[in-house]
This record gives structure tokens, sequence and C-alpha cells, in this order.
């Protein structure tokens, strides 16, 4: 008896996104032409063939869920770059807090704001 067991991987290049399902149904027909071979076994896919996203987030027979694996990343990359957001408006806040006198100086000696703006770069 040979031994038809373990993980087997193959990859489809689809010309564009309106092949899938096609592709789906020749896959499923050939699984179903090579069970008819298979004495006492069955062969499942658990939902593949998968698109190449959901194939790096699949594990083991789980069906990934890509809007919340997106929304997952969307949200890191968000906290991520909302730290430095505020880190560089509180540096200018402090810098502005420190020529707050100065530009009242200069104000009281009629500098308009735009001299004001480019006087403190």
């Amino acid at each position: 008896m040979r031994e038809y067991d373990g993980q087997m991987r193959a990859v489809i290049l689809a010309h564009t996104a309106d092949d899938f399902p096609a592709i789906r149904e020749e896959v499923e027909q050939l699984r179903l032409k090579y069970v008819d071979g298979l004495r006492d076994a069955e062969v499942f896919y658990r939902g593949q063939p998968d698109e190449q996203f959901a194939n790096l987030y699949r594990k083991w027979s789980e069906v990934p869920d890509t809007k919340a694996v997106v929304l997952r990343y969307t949200l890191i990359i968000t906290i991520l770059l909302i730290v430095p957001a505020i880190n560089l408006s509180s540096m200018t806040l402090s810098r502005m807090r420190k020529r707050m006198a100065e530009i009242g100086v200069r104000k009281a000696f009629g500098a308009t704001g735009r001299t004001d703006a480019a006087n403190l770069l």
C-alpha cells in the first residue's frame, strides 16, 4: 500500500482576478478525479486554493479572515505613526513656549505675523 499522507503545495498563476473561480472549479474537478482512484482515503483542501494574501496568513486548517488581518495591521501601523506625531507636536509646542516672550516683544515693536514666522525659523 502506498502512502499518500503529507502536505503538498502548488502555485497557480492567474492572469486576472476573474480567473479565480475557474481555477477553483478545475482544482475541485482534479481533486475528485484523484480521490476516485484512492481506496479508503479522502483528500481535502480546507477551502483552498487561496489567494496569496490569504495563504500567507493561513494557520493549519483555519481559513484566514483577511479583513481581520488587514484591520489588525492597519491598527498597529496607525499606533506606530501616532506616537512620533505626538512627540513632534510636543517638541514644537515646547519650542514655541520658550519663544513666547520674544514673540511678544516683536509684536510690541510692530512686527507682523508673517515677519514673526520667518524670523523664528
